[in-house]
């Protein structure tokens, strides 16, 4: 079985740029919120990445590069669906212009590894 978008259901990326006041650092906070229809994809088992182009505390030269979004909880709407949460900070360590993609991969012993991009 092949999953696409739809067996995902509503998914939404985003990014956020804020500022330590104390320590006056830079941060970006990427987050992926996942609608999962189908219920034989264990949300824990997902690997949530964003490919970035970046100047951050790892890569300082903004070459593209991946971070992994860990799953940090879940929300409930108001028709008692369940979303899945991923999100990861990093350092900004130049103020330049960048871009960013999201991408999932379903990892199980029932469907083969297959890597969606989500969004970008």
């Amino acid at each position: 079985m092949c999953h696409n978008l739809l067996q995902f259901g509503e998914v939404t990326g985003d990014c956020k740029l804020g500022l330590d006041l104390f320590s006056d650092t830079v941060y970006c906070f990427f987050q992926v919120i996942l609608a999962i229809n189908d219920t034989d994809i264990n949300p824990q088992r997902l690997i949530v990445q964003v490919w970035t182009s970046q100047c951050d505390n790892r890569f300082a030269d903004g070459t593209w590069h991946a971070l992994d979004l860990p799953h940090i909880g879940e929300e409930c709407d108001g028709n008692n669906a369940v979303r899945h949460i991923y999100g990861q900070s990093t350092i900004i360590t130049s103020d330049r212009d960048f871009e960013f993609t999201y991408r999932v991969q379903v990892i199980s012993e029932q469907y083969s590894a297959l890597t969606l991009l989500v969004g970008q």
